[in-house]
């Protein structure tokens, strides 16, 4: 036994030793062990029926997309890098959008928000005022829709949003 270990500190060292073994190791396990995911569908089924209606019923150089990140369609307009640029990026980078509407040289024409009960939550509200003026600014329209059984009026508002982006 070494001259600097007094008899009795031995069994201590020893069992913080055996700790940080087995805690390294459920670590390493931990990190390297394979999660196991399933496929979730893309599409409530709400929004499969509008997004089927609308489909019948687009431009034939409009294209539909679904549930798109909003920091993939619109960018803070601060200084890269800056802290103020972070934090407003920060605010979107998490959120989507339910559909987006496309051109042929996939240009954004419009995005689509379908707003079911949800939506009425004090936090929901917050984030829609947020993605309303976020869009807003970035002159991007961002068209709310209520969830329902019949969208025809919607639909016709949405290609009347459409022909006036093209105009």
């Amino acid at each position: 036994m070494p001259t600097w270990l007094k008899a009795g500190e031995f069994v201590p060292l020893l069992a913080l030793l055996a700790f940080l073994l087995v805690a390294l190791s459920w670590a390493i396990l931990a990190l390297t062990k394979p999660y196991r995911y399933q496929p979730t569908p893309l599409l409530s089924a709400g929004e499969k029926r509008f997004a089927t209606k609308l489909l019948q019923n687009l431009p034939s150089h409009a294209r539909l997309l679904a549930k798109i990140r909003v920091a993939d369609l619109i960018q803070p307009v601060l200084k890269e890098g800056s802290a103020g640029q972070q934090r407003a990026f920060a605010r979107i980078v998490a959120k989507h959008v339910d559909f987006v509407i496309v051109d042929e040289s996939w240009n954004v024409l419009l995005a689509i928000e379908l707003d079911d009960n949800s939506h009425e939550r004090p936090e929901r509200r917050r984030r829609d005022d947020l993605l309303n003026r976020a869009f807003a600014s970035a002159g991007i329209t961002l068209h709310r829709v209520r969830v329902k059984k019949e969208y025809r009026a919607d639909i016709a508002a949405i290609c009347r949003l459409l022909e006036d982006a093209e105009a």
